[in-house]
């Protein structure tokens, strides 16, 4: 466990819980979370929209993960994450941040996961139109109600997140002390995912977030998978590898299979030791679809990629 200032502990590899209760039934979804908690993992990434985009799957990621707390009486031993704040499924570009909003989506999440409070309340979106000072000031009252412990950002900007804390430390008003945003060790852009309202890391915002001593929780940590899809041989020119897998990335990928094979970690283990082992405190959510792929993973729990290393998957020196 690892823990940053007003964080609560965070695991370096934390399990996303994206598809649990949908794609994944509650029985294959309780069997990861316990073989995720029987290997020393103690933070889990939820949301309230997640697989609302599936016929009845509304709220069914938040309730899984409450329901495997309940049921395992874990509740006090493990670190959630959950967000709100997202914008309405059909228009990315409409954004849901009011007051009125933010406190529906946090009273759902708390009423789905089946708990009073949530350990790190995110904001999936931003919305640059609306004052830093209002945001930062409802978010505020959940924490002084109790119902949230830590705040983050994803997908926001880090000099909007800058703005946010500059003004909660004037005011003395609860900080984000997280930002979630995509990290990987293939470069990926927000055109790649098809959602242009995401952020991607990138040498400037890298910068910006060691200067500001912020962690950073990478989603997509593994980009999908695409680097081990395509050592494995899996090309798709017309999907997401297509668009991801650019020159350069075809480039880490062959780099990332010498070091597979140097060191013995698979390659899926190797970018996410990628994230976990940089100057920035990064934090690696991954998505998983049965126990193998898990375990595989898994072993990167405890592995640090030295600096030479991360500097000859980046660039090849």
């Amino acid at each position: 466990m690892q823990g940053a200032a007003g964080l609560p502990p965070l695991s370096k590899i934390v399990l996303g819980c994206c598809d649990f209760g949908s794609r994944l039934d509650e029985s294959l979804s309780f069997r990861l979370l316990d073989m995720y908690y029987d290997a020393g993992g103690r933070t889990l990434d939820t949301a309230r929209v997640y697989a609302s985009w599936l016929p009845g799957g509304e709220s069914a990621s938040e309730r899984t993960v409450g329901r495997w707390l309940t049921a395992r009486g874990r509740w006090d031993a493990v670190t959630v994450v959950t967000k709100g704040g997202h914008p309405p499924l059909s228009d990315m570009h409409s954004p849901r941040l009011s007051p009125d909003e933010l406190r529906k989506d946090l009273e759902e999440s708390l009423a789905a996961l089946g708990t009073g409070c949530v350990d790190v309340y995110l904001l999936h979106r931003d919305d640059p139109a609306r004052p830093v000072e209002e945001i930062m000031d409802t978010l505020h009252a959940f924490v002084k109600e109790g119902k949230v412990r830590a705040l983050g950002a994803s997908n926001w900007t880090p000099g909007r997140i800058a703005a946010a804390n500059a003004y909660a430390a004037a005011a003395d008003k609860t900080p984000f002390c997280l930002s979630q945003i995509q990290w990987s060790l293939a470069v990926c852009r927000p055109a790649d995912f098809g959602d242009d309202t995401l952020c991607c890391m990138d040498e400037e915002a890298y910068k910006a977030y060691g200067d500001m001593e912020l962690p950073v929780m990478a989603f997509s940590a593994q980009a999908k998978g695409v680097l081990s899809k395509w050592l494995a041989g899996e090309r798709q020119p017309d999907g997401f590898i297509g668009r991801v897998m650019t020159a350069e990335n075809q480039a880490r990928a062959a780099r990332l299979e010498v070091v597979s094979r140097q060191t013995g970690y698979s390659p899926a283990a190797l970018a996410t030791a990628f994230v976990t082992s940089q100057e920035v405190d990064g934090y690696a959510v991954i998505g998983v679809s049965n126990e193998k792929q898990l375990a595989d993973t898994l072993t990167a729990a405890d592995l640090r990629l030295a600096p030479e290393t991360l500097r000859y998957l980046t660039a090849g020196v």
